[in-house]
């Protein structure tokens, strides 16, 4: 139930379902994951509908669309619309497309080189969070926090210094928030 509301909340928590949903699947407990995903399912679902409404679903078209900076896919973005001036829908369409494989290929990679002796709920987790803050178009700095979390109750490992960088360098660098006339001495709205 609480995953479910941290899900309604800030839609990253779901990579903690994820993360229990992991050692489910290796242990082939079907009913435990169906009924653990269908509580969280509905506490999300009713929190986020009855709270906001559908209308809070209307931006995600939009933002799906934006590459936050600093990020590698603005230099997709950038090649992108260097290349066909007069498509940029259509760099915004190969992003939505590719990012997400590359993330679960990133994940399942970060997943295998974390220790056998870490329990598979915490590598799962560490794993998606960290992946998803690496290649989401739209990561910000902070969003980091849940991979700390779970890289702190595990032992030691080199993961420790590149999350260091994933959430510094973001945060010192020119942060636009996904806007292009983000940034100081740009125009008032």
């Amino acid at each position: 139930m609480l995953i479910g509301v941290a899900g309604a909340i800030k839609v990253n928590a779901v990579f903690i379902a994820l993360g229990i949903a992991v050692p489910l699947i290796r242990g082939r407990a079907w009913v435990r994951l169906l009924r653990t995903a269908a509580v969280a399912a509905v506490a999300t679902a009713g929190l986020y509908f009855f709270s906001y409404g559908a209308d809070a679903l209307k931006p995600l078209p939009k933002a799906s669309a934006r590459v936050i900076s600093p990020s590698f896919w603005g230099l997709v973005q950038f090649i992108g619309h260097h290349l066909d001036p007069a498509s940029p829908a259509a760099t915004s369409m190969l992003i939505g497309v590719l990012w997400p494989p590359l993330f679960l290929a990133l994940a399942w990679y970060l997943y295998n080189r974390l220790s056998p002796d870490v329990p598979a709920v915490l590598a799962a987790t560490c794993a998606l969070t960290f992946a998803w803050v690496l290649v989401a178009p739209w990561s910000l700095p902070w969003y980091t926090a849940l991979a700390w979390v779970t890289l702190a109750l595990l032992p030691r490992n080199s993961l420790t210094r590149w999350l260091t960088l994933a959430t510094v360098v973001p945060a010192l660098l020119h942060f636009s928030a996904g806007q292009p006339d983000n940034h100081p001495g740009a125009p008032a709205p």
